[in-house]
C-alpha cells in the first residue's frame, strides 16, 4: 500500500519542477496525447434524458443543452469526482505544453448502453487525433475515474475482436449508433500503444485481450481488515473508497424506457447491470472488489476524516483522486508505472 504525500504545493515552484520533469520523462516514451474520462453522473446528460428529447429538438438544441448541462455540473462538483477544464489545462501547462490534454466528455449515465455510447465517442477522440506521422512507437495516456474504466474496458473488448466484439457491434447499430466506420478507427488505434489508468474504478466489465495496451487500477483503500462497516465508518470515509467498493455489478440505473429492451441485451454479453441481489450479495461480504485484469495499486489518500464527517466532502472516499491537491502525486505514480525504464 502506497501513502499519499502532498509532495509539493499545487502549482508553486517545485510543484511546477516535478510536474515539468514527468512531461519531459513522458515526452522521451513518445507519450504524444493524454485523455481525461469522467465517471458516472458527471457528464453531459447523467441520467440520458437527453436521449428521450432526440426525436424532438434539433440537434444544435440538445448540443447546447448538453454544454449547459456539463457546465452547471461542473461549477457544483468542480475537482471532486470531476475533471474540470481548468484541472485538465493545467495539467498540459505544468507538463510543458508539448503533450495535447483532452477531455472526453460522455453521457454517464449509469446503465450499459450508456457506457457503450461513451465507448464510441471515447473511440472516436482518438481516432481523430491519430495522424499519419504517428508509429507503434507512439503511445497514449488514458485516464479515467471511475466508470470510465468501464468505457476502457469495452474499448479494448472491441479492438481484440471476436464474438464479444461482434454482440457489442450488433446492439450499438441497433440503438442507432454510427458503427460503419468503427473498424477503420480501431485499425488507426491498434497502431499505437495503450497506458490505461483507472482510478475509483468498481471491477466490472471484462478487458480485451488486445495485446498492445498497459493496464493499471489505482484505488483509494486503507482497509488492511475489514470484517464490517459501520455507520461511522461510511460518515467518516474511514476504510477509502466505498463507492469503488459497492459499486460493481448490480447497481446500474434503469435505463430510459425505450432503450430498456436493448439494454437488457447487454446484461447477457457484459453483466447483470440491474440484478439487486448480486449487489446486496457484495455489501454482506464487506470485501474490496479487485480487476481480475491489469494491476490494482493500492493507495492511502489520507482523506479519512477527524472528529466531523465527512463522507460528502470526500464522496464517500470516491472523490480525491480528481482533487488539484493529488495531482503531482498521480501523474508521479503513473510515471513510475508506465515509463520508469
Amino acid at each position: 500500500m502506497l501513502k499519499f504525500e502532498p509532495v509539493e504545493t499545487y502549482q508553486t515552484g517545485p510543484w511546477e519542477q516535478q510536474m515539468h520533469e514527468c512531461g519531459a520523462i513522458m515526452q522521451d516514451h513518445r507519450v504524444r496525447h493524454v485523455y481525461f474520462t469522467h465517471g458516472t453522473f458527471v457528464g453531459d446528460s447523467p441520467l440520458g434524458i437527453l436521449d428521450m428529447f432526440a426525436a424532438f429538438l434539433d440537434p444544435w438544441r440538445i448540443e447546447r443543452l448538453k454544454i449547459l448541462i456539463k457546465a452547471g455540473i461542473d461549477r457544483v462538483m468542480d475537482d471532486t469526482g470531476n475533471y474540470t477544464s481548468a484541472y485538465i489545462d493545467a495539467f498540459q501547462t505544468s507538463l510543458g505544453d508539448d503533450i495535447p490534454c483532452t477531455a472526453v466528455i460522455w453521457d454517464s449515465g449509469n446503465f450499459h448502453l450508456a457506457r457503450l455510447k461513451g465507448t464510441m465517442q471515447l473511440i472516436n477522440s482518438l481516432a481523430e487525433d491519430i495522424g499519419d506521422d504517428f508509429t507503434s512507437e507512439d503511445r497514449l495516456l488514458l485516464i479515467g475515474h471511475s466508470h470510465a474504466g468501464q468505457l476502457y474496458a469495452l474499448m479494448t473488448t472491441l479492438l481484440e475482436g471476436g464474438d464479444k466484439a461482434g454482440q457489442l457491434l450488433h446492439i450499438a447499430r441497433q440503438a442507432g449508433y454510427e458503427v460503419d466506420a468503427l473498424p477503420g478507427k480501431l485499425d488507426k488505434i491498434r497502431q499505437v500503444h495503450l497506458d490505461i489508468a483507472t482510478f475509483g474504478m468498481p471491477p466490472r466489465y471484462p478487458w480485451g485481450k488486445h495485446a498492445d495496451y498497459t493496464l493499471r487500477h489505482v484505488v483509494n483503500d486503507r482497509s488492511l481488515s475489514m470484517s464490517s462497516v459501520s455507520l461511522n465508518d461510511l460518515l467518516h470515509t474511514i476504510h477509502g473508497d466505498y463507492v469503488q467498493q459497492w459499486g460493481g455489478e448490480g447497481t446500474d440505473f434503469p435505463a430510459p424506457a425505450d432503450l430498456q429492451g436493448l439494454n437488457g441485451e447487454l446484461d447477457k454479453v457484459l453483466d447483470d447491470g440491474s440484478k439487486r441481489s448480486k449487489a446486496l450479495a457484495r455489501l454482506h461480504q464487506c470485501k474490496r472488489s479487485q480487476s481480475a485484469f491489469g494491476k490494482t495499486i493500492k493507495v492511502d489518500y489520507d482523506d479519512a476524516a477527524g472528529l466531523l464527517p465527512n463522507c460528502i466532502e470526500t464522496l464517500f472516499g470516491h472523490g480525491i483522486y480528481t482533487r488539484k491537491q493529488t495531482m503531482l502525486f498521480n501523474t508521479l505514480l503513473l510515471v513510475n508505472e508506465f515509463y520508469a525504464s
